[in-house]
């Protein structure tokens, strides 16, 4: 076999080789609906309605203890130490209300999300004093 030949043959080899890598995995454009839908089915930060509406809860509390208990627990002591609070504070459609109590007031029906936060994601979307999270929730106007 002559040197190009087998030059020829490498240089096959490695275009088959790449092209099956730059094809997509996704099955085509989704719906807006179908991405969120989708976001809240596989997210373990967001609670959708979906799942909420799938078992009979009267309030937004319950729901989170049924499907998201991590979202209330006790996050790091070091950072809660200096700066207060050891559950995540609620927000309600973009309004700080409070403790998670308050999701005791909110309707289960009513709720669109329920998104949890990170302390770093909170600061930077509400502001400082969040070493808990937060708790945002999206609910019908």
């Amino acid at each position: 076999m002559s040197r190009a030949s087998i030059c020829c043959l490498g240089v096959t080899f490695v275009f088959l080789m790449f092209v099956p890598a730059c094809r997509t995995a996704s099955p085509g454009p989704q719906s807006p609906t179908q991405l969120a839908a989708s976001a809240s089915r596989t997210s373990a930060d967001v609670l959708g309605r979906a799942e909420i509406q799938s078992v009979r809860v009267n309030d937004a509390y319950e729901a989170v203890v049924r499907f998201r208990p991590e979202f209330l627990s006790r996050r790091s002591m070091t950072a809660v130490a200096y700066l207060g609070g050891a559950l995540p504070v609620v927000y309600v459609n973009g309004v700080r209300q409070g403790g998670a109590e308050v999701l005791r007031s909110i309707p289960a029906g009513t709720v669109v999300e329920i998104r949890y936060l990170s302390a770093t994601a909170a600061s930077s979307q509400f502001g400082p004093y969040h070493a808990a999270g937060v708790l945002a929730v999206r609910t019908n106007p």
